[in-house]
Protein backbone atom coordinates (compact mmCIF):
# COMPACT_ATOMS: atom_id res chain seq x y z
CA UNK A 1 0.00 0.00 0.00
CA UNK A 2 2.79 2.36 0.72
CA UNK A 3 4.60 2.19 -2.42
CA UNK A 4 0.87 2.53 -4.36
CA UNK A 5 0.63 6.38 -4.08
CA UNK A 6 4.26 6.70 -5.39
CA UNK A 7 3.36 4.20 -8.30
CA UNK A 8 -0.18 6.34 -9.28
CA UNK A 9 1.94 9.19 -8.72
CA UNK A 10 5.32 8.15 -10.97
CA UNK A 11 1.49 7.21 -13.58
CA UNK A 12 0.30 10.42 -12.94
CA UNK A 13 4.04 12.53 -14.33
CA UNK A 14 3.99 9.57 -17.10
CA UNK A 15 0.98 10.35 -18.55
CA UNK A 16 0.94 14.17 -17.67
CA UNK A 17 4.67 14.28 -19.37
CA UNK A 18 3.46 12.51 -22.26
CA UNK A 19 0.51 14.87 -23.04
CA UNK A 20 2.51 18.06 -22.38
CA UNK A 21 5.11 16.61 -25.25
CA UNK A 22 2.07 16.04 -27.28
CA UNK A 23 0.48 18.96 -27.03
CA UNK A 24 4.16 20.99 -27.99
CA UNK A 25 4.36 18.68 -30.93
CA UNK A 26 1.06 19.67 -31.78
CA UNK A 27 2.05 23.23 -31.05
CA UNK A 28 5.18 23.00 -33.58
CA UNK A 29 2.94 21.33 -36.23
CA UNK A 30 -0.14 24.02 -35.89
CA UNK A 31 2.75 27.15 -36.10
CA UNK A 32 4.59 25.31 -38.78
CA UNK A 33 1.41 24.97 -40.95
CA UNK A 34 0.17 28.79 -39.43
CA UNK A 35 3.53 30.27 -41.68
CA UNK A 36 2.98 28.24 -44.42
CA UNK A 37 -0.43 29.11 -45.12
CA UNK A 38 0.64 32.89 -44.17
CA UNK A 39 2.92 32.49 -46.99
CA UNK A 40 0.85 31.34 -49.20
CA UNK A 41 -1.76 33.86 -48.59
CA UNK A 42 1.07 36.81 -49.30
CA UNK A 43 2.60 34.63 -52.54
CA UNK A 44 -1.07 34.67 -53.62
CA UNK A 45 -1.57 38.33 -53.33
CA UNK A 46 1.93 39.15 -55.02
CA UNK A 47 1.24 36.42 -57.75
CA UNK A 48 -1.86 38.29 -57.81
CA UNK A 49 -0.89 41.65 -58.41
CA UNK A 50 2.39 40.12 -60.60
CA UNK A 51 -0.47 38.92 -62.91
CA UNK A 52 -2.67 41.94 -63.15
CA UNK A 53 0.66 43.88 -64.09
CA UNK A 54 0.97 41.24 -67.19
CA UNK A 55 1.06 43.62 -70.17
CA UNK A 56 4.38 45.12 -69.09
CA UNK A 57 7.07 43.88 -71.72
CA UNK A 58 9.81 43.57 -69.09
CA UNK A 59 11.31 40.38 -69.81
CA UNK A 60 12.02 40.88 -65.76
CA UNK A 61 8.61 41.14 -65.04
CA UNK A 62 8.05 37.34 -66.57
CA UNK A 63 11.00 35.96 -64.69
CA UNK A 64 9.69 37.69 -61.31
CA UNK A 65 6.57 36.19 -62.27
CA UNK A 66 7.48 32.68 -62.29
CA UNK A 67 9.08 33.10 -59.32
CA UNK A 68 6.40 34.09 -57.57
CA UNK A 69 3.86 31.18 -59.50
CA UNK A 70 6.74 28.26 -58.16
CA UNK A 71 6.41 29.24 -54.97
CA UNK A 72 3.44 29.31 -54.95
CA UNK A 73 2.71 25.74 -56.43
CA UNK A 74 5.47 24.36 -53.54
CA UNK A 75 3.85 26.61 -50.84
CA UNK A 76 0.44 24.82 -51.90
CA UNK A 77 1.78 21.32 -52.63
CA UNK A 78 3.73 21.44 -49.37
CA UNK A 79 0.31 21.93 -47.45
CA UNK A 80 -1.79 19.49 -49.68
CA UNK A 81 0.51 16.77 -48.76
CA UNK A 82 0.57 17.53 -45.25
CA UNK A 83 -3.55 17.55 -45.41
CA UNK A 84 -3.67 21.60 -43.99
CA UNK A 85 -6.15 22.46 -46.46
CA UNK A 86 -9.76 21.29 -47.11
CA UNK A 87 -11.09 20.08 -50.44
CA UNK A 88 -12.71 23.59 -51.32
CA UNK A 89 -10.00 25.11 -50.36
CA UNK A 90 -7.54 22.96 -52.43
CA UNK A 91 -9.96 23.03 -55.95
CA UNK A 92 -10.14 27.18 -55.04
CA UNK A 93 -6.45 26.98 -55.13
CA UNK A 94 -6.08 24.93 -58.36
CA UNK A 95 -9.11 27.36 -60.35
CA UNK A 96 -6.90 30.32 -59.20
CA UNK A 97 -3.63 28.74 -60.86
CA UNK A 98 -5.59 27.83 -63.95
CA UNK A 99 -7.13 31.49 -63.65
CA UNK A 100 -3.66 32.81 -63.73
CA UNK A 101 -2.22 30.70 -66.19
CA UNK A 102 -4.69 31.43 -68.78
CA UNK A 103 -4.24 35.07 -68.09
CA UNK A 104 -0.35 35.38 -68.31
CA UNK A 105 -1.14 33.10 -71.54
CA UNK A 106 -3.38 35.77 -73.19
CA UNK A 107 -1.33 39.02 -72.15
CA UNK A 108 1.76 37.58 -73.80
CA UNK A 109 -0.71 36.85 -76.27
CA UNK A 110 -1.60 40.85 -76.65
CA UNK A 111 1.78 41.69 -76.22
CA UNK A 112 3.32 39.68 -79.15
CA UNK A 113 0.38 40.33 -80.98
CA UNK A 114 0.90 44.34 -80.57
CA UNK A 115 4.40 43.88 -81.66
CA UNK A 116 4.05 42.23 -84.79
CA UNK A 117 0.82 44.64 -85.66
CA UNK A 118 3.71 47.35 -84.55
CA UNK A 119 6.04 46.15 -86.86
CA UNK A 120 4.09 44.63 -89.44
CA UNK A 121 2.86 48.64 -89.74
CA UNK A 122 6.33 49.69 -90.43
CA UNK A 123 7.77 46.93 -92.73
CA UNK A 124 4.59 47.41 -95.09
CA UNK A 125 5.10 50.66 -97.20
CA UNK A 126 2.45 49.52 -99.80
CA UNK A 127 -0.39 51.17 -97.70
CA UNK A 128 -1.50 54.50 -99.34
CA UNK A 129 -1.01 57.31 -96.48
CA UNK A 130 -4.70 57.62 -95.61
CA UNK A 131 -4.53 53.46 -94.97
CA UNK A 132 -1.30 54.30 -92.97
CA UNK A 133 -3.45 56.89 -91.15
CA UNK A 134 -5.98 54.42 -90.29
CA UNK A 135 -3.27 51.51 -89.60
CA UNK A 136 -1.51 53.84 -86.92
CA UNK A 137 -4.54 54.91 -85.12
CA UNK A 138 -5.86 51.51 -84.96
CA UNK A 139 -2.51 50.23 -83.79
CA UNK A 140 -2.85 54.07 -81.29
CA UNK A 141 -5.94 52.62 -79.78
CA UNK A 142 -4.61 49.17 -79.10
CA UNK A 143 -1.77 50.84 -77.31
CA UNK A 144 -4.72 52.31 -75.10
CA UNK A 145 -5.93 49.25 -74.68
CA UNK A 146 -2.50 47.66 -72.84
CA UNK A 147 -2.18 50.56 -70.57
CA UNK A 148 -5.64 51.48 -69.92
CA UNK A 149 -6.64 50.59 -66.49
CA UNK A 150 -10.16 52.79 -66.70
CA UNK A 151 -13.53 50.72 -67.64
CA UNK A 152 -14.77 54.33 -69.36
CA UNK A 153 -11.49 54.48 -71.07
CA UNK A 154 -11.39 50.88 -72.50
CA UNK A 155 -15.23 50.99 -73.74
CA UNK A 156 -14.28 54.23 -75.57
CA UNK A 157 -11.17 52.69 -77.03
CA UNK A 158 -13.50 49.73 -77.86
CA UNK A 159 -15.98 51.80 -79.40
CA UNK A 160 -13.47 53.98 -81.50
CA UNK A 161 -12.10 50.14 -82.51
CA UNK A 162 -15.73 48.75 -83.10
CA UNK A 163 -15.91 51.63 -85.90
CA UNK A 164 -12.89 51.50 -87.51
CA UNK A 165 -12.95 47.70 -87.82
CA UNK A 166 -14.90 47.94 -90.92
CA UNK A 167 -12.79 50.42 -93.07
CA UNK A 168 -9.80 47.92 -91.64
CA UNK A 169 -11.45 44.65 -93.03
CA UNK A 170 -10.98 46.74 -96.26
CA UNK A 171 -7.64 47.26 -96.45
Amino acid sequence: MKYLLEVLLLILFWWMGSLAIDRYSELNTDQKELALKSELNRFTTELSLETLSATDSNVYHFDKHAQKVLRFESISHELSLNNALSLETQEALKRFHEVVNSYMQLASMLTTSFKYISKLELDKRSFSDSNQALISSVIALASNLQVAHELALIEGVHEELNQLLPQLKQI
